[in-house]
């Protein structure tokens, strides 16, 4: 049995916050019918919603669908969204830029690293919805329009977790985002990943970090770990956090790291003190 704040992350990871989007999926009695009502269906009412969006905002709607339809199918990075567009990076930067712009998408870099500097960007679609839009029904269009609901329902029941996954990864770095905890109050979170070096990877090894935050006063650095899954073993993830974080390259001298979890459900194994987030906690953004 799932508790509240679960069931509402996972609606709120497909419908996001635009209220016209919640009242259609009341209008059904469980989120898998909704999805195909609402979302699937060739003549459902948001089929049409991501062109609708495009129409008012681009003039050049194809391009700009063609751009989000890549992104939202996981080539993130700019010299991946070029040639799965079969253009140059030079050619397309404008686009994606106006796409920024109009808060359709956010260009993420490293931790630590300047926006205007880092070659290291990454591109996600900011809207829930338009997120499962260009994942799921865009690239399936047309075998929607044959009226083979059910084959594409089961690709999106597959898929659906991690997608609720990278949900729950954004909302935990929002949460902590300007917020005091344990007294200490931090900067924005974002994301960090590149190499450390463990004297055992002579070449380095190449690892992710789900949250990261510095606080307001320079003193204190948060890292933190994200998991949608069931039954985690939060004594090994803390381990292997802790690991992590002997060789993190912006953790200047002098600062306290906090390492904390975000956890779908309560730990079966937890040391005590460990510190750990659950979605009742982070929906109370």
């Amino acid at each position: 049995m799932w508790s509240i704040p679960v069931a509402e992350l996972r609606e709120y990871a497909i419908w996001g916050g635009v209220s016209r989007y919640w009242e259609l999926r009341r209008d059904y009695p469980d989120k898998e019918t909704a999805i195909r009502k609402v979302l699937l269906d060739p003549q459902g009412p948001l089929i049409e919603e991501s062109q609708r969006l495009l129409r008012d905002d681009m003039r050049d709607m194809v391009q700009a669908s063609t751009l989000l339809t890549i992104i939202g199918n996981g080539d993130n990075k700019l010299s991946e969204i070029a040639t799965r567009a079969g253009k140059d990076s030079n050619t397309i930067f404008e686009p994606l830029s106006k796409l920024r712009d109009l808060g359709y998408v956010s260009r993420e870099v490293p931790f630590g690293e300047s926006p205007k500097k880092s070659k290291k960007g990454i591109y996600h679609i900011n809207d829930s919805l338009l997120r499962f839009h260009y994942q799921f029904i865009v690239p399936y269009r047309s075998i929607l329009e044959l009226g083979r609901m059910d084959m594409v329902m089961q690709v999106v029941l597959v898929l659906l977790p991690q997608f609720i996954g990278q949900c729950w990864e954004l909302l935990c770095r929002k949460y902590v985002s300007g917020k005091i905890i344990d007294g200490i109050a931090y900067n924005l979170a974002s994301r960090w990943w590149g190499k450390i070096f463990p004297p055992e990877y002579k070449d380095g090894k190449m690892v992710e970090l789900d949250v990261v935050a510095e606080s307001i006063d320079k003193k204190h650095i948060l890292v933190g770990e994200c998991k949608w899954t069931h039954d985690e073993d939060a004594n090994r993830l803390m381990d292997v956090l802790e690991q992590k974080a002997k060789y993190l390259p912006f953790i200047k001298k002098g600062q306290e790291v906090h390492l904390v979890l975000f956890l779908k459900e309560s730990p079966t194994h937890c040391v005590k003190g460990m510190q750990v987030f659950l979605p009742n906690d982070v929906m109370k953004i």
